[in-house]
């Protein structure tokens, strides 16, 4: 065995680390071996050689091995073979060949004096070990002295002293530690062996004596746990088994914990299968226990892939949610997330309790429920179809009843994306895309919160397809026209674009089964009675051209809608009630969009300005548009007429290397225009205002980290904002102070702002602090305190909330394992929600 290969074999030394790494680490490709020294003396001791070295360091495949001193044991048999054949090589090298005509003697002999003088040890520096005839005649090495072992990772391992026995494969280090750095998610957390006896048996096999393994990054560490016997057997690149025994672990201050002897595999110790665990009191739970267990996984995901010709690399993590609320019983619910990019991408939950208190969070006064026994699942997908533009989305999800997720998953109903049952199927290439949609209610009870409830009055509804497809034709040239075009006034051919769609399925205008609080009343509606076949078709021609600075895209569009039922006759068009009789409608409109782009240059800012009319005029209906079940918004559409009028100005620094353009502010604003407001508006000439801000100013500003974001919708007239979200975050003391103010409002629900901020005192501790209060009836919504310790291993987090949205209080005490870097967020069940919908 080479010097080389056996040096090399010290990796075993950073097995721990592999057993913990997300991923295997990349090395670079392996060069020559250098061995440098200074050499004391040779000793013959019968057929061996002793070659007593000082100052040893040998450098291979990344590693580096230091010593004061140490000893080469070769055979003194093979080393004279070595040498003999190095010698006729040299001499054959004094023969000038054919092709080298130009090299002197003299030249060819000095070189293969260097050789000989290399061979024989006469020189230490820098010597390639390929050249060496000891790389043969090699039995065994011994360093001592200062013995220091790293690799280009960062690893560093020092001992006493070492011996590598190259004919019986065994390496042996006395006095070992060893520093290790653990891939764990973006950091690389360190971790310290140390052991007595340090011994690989044979290649693949380490076995170590009175061994301790701690993260603590102290001299003395406070903690770390110690095994008397401890023995890592490789079985593949990726697999190790990990076996230890009279194991304990001990902590300052404290008798030491005996821990059971154990045997595994180095998967089943990627990191700390604990997540997260909550102790704590609250009002709706009562006194409380929260834990999450969890785990990466790939083997199976990767046989899965394999088994189905999948190429890529798998990615999945499980999790365990085990739940212990006195007031309400105990719950349990698992989750699963998978992945395969390029081809599929996934997520699946559900949990179940056993419920024996009473309703008292979200809508609990609005809707009833008697099941004692609880659960919901819920499952997301996506599958790729062969390319990027085709794909098939299906979603699919359960409730026991209305109020398990209002109450203990408020944040599924706050958020935008609202579960749904769905298949959709989506393909796109070119100008042409294809759409497919199967998508039914929930339940029938699901609560249904878009729409809202009004007290004896009809129940909120939703729109299921049965199915529903839809074809594109984006727009494409079909002709020239032989009219003034280009961007002057000179002559030339303008393009007819045309651009078509074309929907068909079965509609169902589902209403809300949920048996709702006396006080409220309840409407019986038969969903059946709103069903329909709907065919709408929409084709448009335009031609555009530009005249100077605008773009103007004249169109003609003409629709045709039929449908298999409509509206019972006297109905309007929010009541139930549906007539078998067909109904068909031609509707035809005209108009144009003019636009504008702008651009200027204000020393470093980069100002774009973009000015938009878009103007549209429905003026041929063939029939009233109430004559059809409103499945979507644009249904009861007659004879209209409106121009929407949109700015945007984005203000951008040019860096001045590359003239990039990074965008600071970016604002949006749209008003529409009804030249015939009575009939399309309700009498008022203008509509709501809609504005969208993004603004980020950045760390140099005069308030450092400004960051604001802004949304409404205002009646012009009155100036009332009917609807509103701003938030405005800062860093006004350092990036150690984040600041954030928030405000929503929604006429005539809710009017409500929050204040966060979030400290960082060094690198160890954080408090976090959240406001909620509702100004329409003045009163706290949500108050929440947090005291967070990030440790070695551990993120521990004291905890106080009050939200009398969900009537719950509570306080709680968290601790998140951080060893091993678990990969998944906290959520829902650790930490507590936003307290009204659509918060941010």
């Amino acid at each position: 065995m080479s010097v080389r290969r056996a040096l090399a074999a010290l990796v075993f030394l950073w097995l721990p680390a592999a057993l913990f790494a997300q991923e295997p680490a990349s090395r670079p490709a392996p060069s020559a071996s250098q061995l440098s020294y200074e050499k004391a003396y040779t000793v013959v001791d019968g057929d061996e050689l002793e070659m007593i070295l000082r100052d040893v360091r040998f450098q291979t495949r990344g590693f580096v091995i230091s010593a004061q001193r140490g000893v080469l044991f070769v055979g003194a048999e093979e080393y004279a073979d070595a040498m003999t054949s190095l010698r006729e090589e040299a001499a054959k090298a004094l023969e000038p060949g054919p092709e080298s005509p130009s090299v002197s003697s003299r030249d060819l002999r000095a070189e293969a004096e260097r050789r000989m003088d290399a061979a024989a040890l006469a020189s230490g520096p820098a010597l390639q070990i390929p050249e060496l005839p000891l790389q043969r005649a090699l039995r065994a090495l011994y360093v001592e002295g200062d013995v220091e072992v790293r690799d280009e990772l960062g690893h560093t391992a020092s001992c006493d002293s070492l011996l590598f026995d190259a004919a019986a494969g065994r390496l042996l280090l006395i006095g070992a530690e060893a520093r290790m750095y653990p891939r764990a998610g973006e950091s690389r957390k360190p971790l310290s062996l140390r052991a007595k006896v340090l011994r690989q048996e044979l290649p693949g096999a380490v076995h170590a004596h009175d061994a301790f393994f701690t993260s603590c990054e102290l001299a003395v560490p406070h903690y770390h746990a110690r095994a008397t016997d401890l023995r890592i057997v490789s079985i593949s690149d990726r697999e190790a088994l990990i076996a230890a025994r009279e194991n304990e672990l001990q902590i300052e201050g404290l008798p030491a914990v005996p821990l059971p002897d154990l045997s595994v595999y180095s998967t089943d110790l990627k990191y700390f299968p604990l997540e997260a665990v909550a102790v704590g009191r609250s009002r709706r739970d009562g006194e409380f226990v929260r834990t999450r267990w969890g785990h990466d996984f790939r083997e199976i995901g990767d046989e899965f892939n394999r088994s189905l010709g999948i190429e890529g690399t798998f990615k999945g993590h499980w999790s365990l949610d085990f739940d212990v609320l006195a007031a309400r019983g105990i719950g349990f619910g698992p989750t699963l997330t998978y992945e395969t990019p390029g081809a599929y991408r996934g997520e699946t939950t559900a949990y179940f309790l056993s419920d024996r208190g009473a309703n008292q969070g979200f809508l609990s006064d609005v809707y009833r429920e008697t099941s004692a026994d609880r659960g919901r699942i819920h499952t997301i997908n996506r599958i790729q179809l062969g390319s990027k533009q085709t794909w098939l989305d299906v979603e699919l999800s359960h409730s026991s009843d209305p109020l398990l997720r209002p109450e203990f998953f408020p944040l599924e109903l706050k958020r935008e994306k609202e579960f749904e049952n769905v298949l959709y199927f989506r393909s796109a290439k070119d100008s042409l895309s294809i759409t497919g949609l199967l998508k039914s209610q929930i339940d029938p009870f699901e609560p249904i919160i878009e729409t809202g409830i009004s007290p004896g009055g009809t129940p909120p509804s939703q729109t299921n397809a049965l199915p529903f497809l839809d074809a594109r034709f984006y727009s494409a040239p079909i002709a020239e026209l032989p009219l003034p075009g280009g961007t002057s006034s000179r002559a030339g051919s303008m393009p007819l674009l045309y651009s078509a769609r074309v929907d068909a399925g079965y509609l169902e205008r589902h209403f809300s089964e949920a048996e709702l609080r006396p006080q409220l009343g309840v409407t019986q509606v038969n969903p059946l009675d709103q069903r329909a076949w709907r065919f709408d078709t929409v084709h448009a021609f335009s031609t555009p051209f530009k005249a100077q600075v605008v773009n103007l895209v004249p169109f003609f569009e003409i629709r045709q809608t039929s449908a298999s039922a409509s509206a019972a006759p006297g109905s309007t068009p929010f009541a139930p009630g549906t007539s078998e009789e067909d109904a068909s409608r031609l509707l035809a409109s005209a108009g144009a969009r003019a636009g504008s782009h702008l651009e200027g240059e204000l020393g470093s800012i980069r100002h774009v300005m973009d000015f938009t009319v878009d103007y549209r005029n429905t003026f041929e209906s063939s029939e009233p548009g109430t004559k059809f079940i409103p499945f979507d918004e644009v249904d009861p559409l007659d004879r209209t007429e409106r121009f929407l009028l949109e700015m945007r100005h984005r203000l951008g620094s040019i860096a001045s290397e590359d003239l990039r353009q990074a965008t600071f502010a970016d604002v949006r604003m749209a008003v529409p225009y009804f030249p015939n407001p009575n009939r399309d508006n309700g009498g008022n000439t203008l509509g709501d205002l809609r504005t969208d801000a993004r603004i980020d100013l950045g760390r140099d500003f005069t308030v450092p980290g400004l960051r604001i974001r802004s949304r409404a919708l205002t009646d012009p007239y009155e100036f009332k904002t009917r609807k509103s979200d701003h938030v405005i975050t800062a860093n006004p003391f350092g990036s150690e102070l984040d600041v954030s103010v928030a405000y929503r409002e929604a006429r005539p629900f809710y009017d409500a702002v929050a204040i966060g901020a979030s400290y960082l005192i060094g690198d160890k501790w954080a408090i976090d602090a959240l406001e909620q209060f509702d100004l329409r009836n003045d009163k706290a919504l949500e108050q929440r305190l947090s005291l967070r310790r990030y440790g070695h291993d551990w993120v521990f987090e004291l905890s106080f909330s009050f939200d009398t949205n969900d009537n719950s209080q509570s306080i709680s005490f968290t601790i998140f394992p951080t060893f091993g870097a678990p990969t998944r967020p906290r959520d829902r069940y650790i930490l507590p929600e936003p307290t009204f919908r659509g918060f941010y």
